[in-house]
């Protein structure tokens, strides 16, 4: 008899059972995840090559390491809902049945997945993501030589660039080669206006314009708009202005740039350890550039290297830190400016970390957003904040109206109209006690999600 179907809300628990028919049923597969429909994107389950490709031992230490939702398992930038992977899979342009994303392993190593996804039904589980995953290794031939650009892969390119250290580190000239990383922003937005067609040329365009910036260079395309390179040091700037010049000016559309980040060694101390995590380091530079338009290359810092390091905690322990309590409400006060009294408070969420102290919300809203976890904080603090209430009330102190704030993404992945009334009702109080305010860059894009959540709101009492 199946008894895991009722976990819709609950931290994923298998019986042994179900785990041993899904092991049999999977592990002669390449990496297979499933991930719950219901709106959560949940995993549920990973086989033998899936915990591989991540690098952990087991499917406890592949949550605990790397997380629990289909969005801890890439790169942000990277990230669609699974709704939408799925809808892509089911259409009819077989081009759009793959999706190619970056992710990071559980020892800290970036790498590429290629995915396909289907829709399905277990009779324990319920209806589920089938997801299937194919690594950079087990399509190695394809990242040797690159059929499009005709430059190296990704493999060749990586081998090629580990005996140029070693080769540089044994003449004495390790700091005259530095890594470089480029990528085309808003890539995606050309392939979708232009065709694949275009896309590809593009791609081949890069390619031509490395090519001829950086003579007797190595040169490789990684993946989809991603291309590395060994410069020499003296004049890899200028170079790289003017590869990104010309590009641009091939390109002539706004908003889709070509950015390039650098990594300069200041030693060659430890530098099989620096050499190692380079080109990682240099697509950080890379991306924090991405939407700056009056600069085509940044180079790495230290405290690029640091603020990685706290937006990956972040993603990685926000789940622990809701269900621990790290993440704790405070009440600003809002005075009327008439009668000088308190006439309300303002709800804030702070982070308190065990290893990072108290974390502001400019550390974690942007990164929870990016991630599309923004509802899940929203109805934490919404609920925190009724549970204040509460208790003042029980406790016979007068009651003071709190504001809280939705963002747009609560609308587009929820009903947080359905949310805030099922905890006020839970916690039995008066909707005139809970203030909602919608945030401002929520109110920019003039759409009818946030209209008629607004209508909805007034319409119930809010």
């Amino acid at each position: 008899m199946c008894r895991d179907n009722d976990v819709s809300n609950t931290p994923v628990s298998l019986t042994a059972e179900t785990k041993a028919r899904l092991h049999a049923a999977y592990d002669s597969l390449p990496g297979i995840f499933l991930f719950r429909t219901d709106g959560t994107e949940e995993l549920v389950f990973a086989n033998r090559d899936a915990l591989a490709l991540y690098q952990c031992e087991s499917f406890d230490a592949l949550r605990g390491k790397v997380g629990t939702t289909f969005s801890h398992f890439l790169l942000p930038d990277d990230y669609l809902p699974l709704a939408e992977l799925a809808r892509r899979s089911a259409g009819k342009d077989v081009s759009r049945r793959f999706y190619n994303y970056e992710y990071r392993t559980a020892l800290g190593h970036l790498r590429r997945m290629e995915i396909t996804l289907r829709q399905g039904t277990d009779a324990c589980l319920g209806p589920l993501y089938y997801m299937t995953l194919i690594g950079a290794d087990t399509c190695r031939s394809a990242y040797e030589t690159d059929a499009l650009t005709g430059l190296p892969g990704m493999h060749a390119f990586f081998r090629a660039a580990v005996k140029h250290a070693e080769r540089n580190l044994k003449n004495g000239t390790f700091l005259e080669e530095v890594p470089v990383y480029f990528n085309i922003t808003n890539f995606r937005r050309l392939n979708t206006i232009c065709g694949i067609a275009q896309g590809d040329e593009c791609l081949r365009t890069v390619a031509r314009l490395l090519s001829e910036h950086f003579p007797d260079r190595l040169i490789g395309r990684l993946a989809a708009d991603n291309f590395a390179l060994l410069a020499g040091s003296g004049d890899v700037q200028a170079r790289i202005s003017a590869v990104c010049a010309a590009f641009n000016n091939y390109i002539q559309t706004p908003g889709i740039e070509l950015k390039a980040g650098i990594r300069f060694y200041d030693t060659a101390k430890g530098a099989d350890e620096i050499f190692s995590h380079a080109f990682d380091e240099a697509k950080l530079a890379c991306i924090s550039i991405k939407d700056d338009a009056n600069h085509c290359w940044a180079v790495y810092t230290e405290e690029m290297g640091a603020q990685y390091a706290i937006r990956h905690y972040i993603r990685e322990h926000f789940e622990e830190a809701l269900q621990k309590g790290y993440i704790k409400v405070y009440y600003q006060p809002i005075i009327r400016t008439l009668t000088r009294k308190v006439c309300g408070t303002e709800a804030l969420a702070r982070w308190d970390s065990p290893m990072h102290g108290l974390l502001s919300p400019a550390d974690f809203i942007s990164v929870l957003e990016e991630t599309h976890l923004i509802h899940k904080l929203d109805a934490y603090v919404i609920d925190r904040v009724c549970h204040h209430l509460r208790q003042r009330r029980d406790d016979g102190r007068p009651d003071v109206p709190v504001s809280v704030n939705l963002s747009r993404l609560d609308f587009s992945l929820g009903n947080p109209l359905e949310i805030v009334e099922d905890i006020v009702q839970k916690y039995e109080l008066p909707r005139d006690l809970l203030c909602i305010e919608i945030t401002e860059n929520a109110l920019v894009r003039d759409d009818d999600l946030i209209k008629n959540g607004i209508k909805a709101f007034r319409a119930s009492g809010y």
